[in-house]
């Protein structure tokens, strides 16, 4: 198991590129993923919203609770206090309660303020600020996701280079300057 839990938030779980970067760093145990059950429906629902077929959408679902049988945060209970702002994301903040995480990653940093979460002792980073950290611990790593993934897209095929600079460069841009010059172009 990795030595950090974090709690993913559903926005950074809804772009493909980015949900297969996360989750890939999480299998190669770079950080162990956690998120509530709350996230997976809207994730779900979302993913149909967005024009994926609900089959599709299920599917992400289901493969995510297959691989990390663990990291569905039943979050029931947990009264989370302060987050007049943004009530709809104490779900997310429960589960890192209930998990024990160290951070909440999402790109609505607004919705998790620091007046909530610093007395709970749980940061909040973007997916660049993420990625950037992972980074920092296994660049080789990261940069060798990107290319698996990047390999495996047909419809339109793309370098590791073209899939960081046309999509991760939308989510993480920090991120991909500093993997760019580990990635191939072929």
């Amino acid at each position: 198991m990795a030595a950090f839990v974090a709690v993913l938030d559903t926005c950074v779980l809804v772009p493909d590129s980015l949900r297969h970067l996360l989750i890939g760093a999480a299998v190669e145990e770079l950080y162990t993923p956690r998120w509530s059950v709350k996230t997976l429906g809207e994730l779900h629902n979302t993913l149909v919203r967005r024009g994926r077929t609900r089959a599709y959408a299920q599917q992400v679902c289901i493969e995510l609770r297959d691989v990390f049988e663990d990291a569905t945060v039943q979050v029931e209970g947990i009264e989370v206090s302060g987050m007049d702002a943004a009530p709809d994301d104490r779900h997310v903040v429960a589960a890192a309660l209930r998990s024990g995480a160290d951070l909440i990653v999402t790109a609505n940093t607004r919705h998790f303020p620091a007046a909530v979460l610093d007395p709970l002792q749980i940061q909040v980073k973007t997916p660049d600020e993420f990625l950037c950290d992972l980074f920092d611990l296994d660049s080789i790593r990261l940069a060798r996701l990107i290319q698996e993934q990047a390999a495996c897209l047909r419809n339109p095929p793309m370098s590791a280079v073209e899939l960081a600079e046309q999509k991760l460069i939308k989510h993480a841009p920090t991120f991909v300057a500093a993997v760019r010059p580990l990635l191939s172009s072929d």
